[in-house]
């Protein structure tokens, strides 16, 4: 597991080695997230969508950076 979603205490937790790339936190970061905000599992229309975006979202943000 490289990342999970502690529910009773609401708060992500990451594996520390994700920290030395960027690439590999935001993916796991944006997945932790999406259960976090959705409630809902993996492999479910809900969660999927909202990773779809999120991703669409934060290319739009690096875009506009360049």
């Amino acid at each position: 597991t490289l990342g999970f979603r502690h529910r009773s205490k609401e708060y992500i937790a990451i594996r520390q080695e994700m920290l030395d790339n960027l690439i590999e936190f935001s993916d796991v970061y944006i997945h932790e997230k999406a259960h976090q905000i959705t409630g809902a599992s993996d492999e479910t229309r809900e969660h999927f969508t909202y990773v779809c975006r999120s991703y669409a979202k934060l290319i739009s943000l690096i875009e506009d950076l360049k």
